[in-house]
């Protein structure tokens, strides 16, 4: 089977109700060794607005209490969610998917599908095995 093929299974498994975690691995097992796709995570909903406005928040905290390390460490966790926050608007990411890029398969997680939480942890797992 073709690697795009595998990937669109893939996506239609995000919100199947007879979702099948055998066979949901077994089409990732087989992307990463026959193609030897890489898995990525990238996790959006850990990059989301309520913790955009809890590391503001803390930055700003930080500063009152002149406590300027742990404001800067805040600062840092500020912008690399406002990164996130801005490459899901630019690509116009509404919903969890998966895409592949160049050998890469991306999966963009955002905890709105069906089974996102279960997909979660099986690619956490394939992500984590080849590491």
């Amino acid at each position: 089977m073709r690697a795009d093929t595998m990937v669109e299974k893939l996506n239609k498994a995000l919100n199947d109700p007879d979702f099948d975690r055998e066979v949901f691995q077994n089409l990732l097992d087989d992307l990463m060794t026959r193609h030897r796709i890489r898995v990525r995570m990238v996790d959006f909903a850990a990059h989301d607005e309520a913790h955009l406005q809890k590391a503001t928040h803390e930055k700003m905290e930080g500063v009152k209490s002149q406590n300027y390390e742990w404001a800067a460490s805040w600062r840092d966790k500020e912008e690399r969610v406002l990164k996130y926050i801005r490459l899901k608007q630019e690509l116009g990411i509404e919903k969890s998917q998966f895409y592949l890029e160049e050998g890469d398969l991306f999966y963009l997680f955002l905890g709105t599908g069906k089974n996102d939480s279960v997909i979660k942890g099986l690619v956490n797992d394939a992500v984590n095995k080849v590491l």
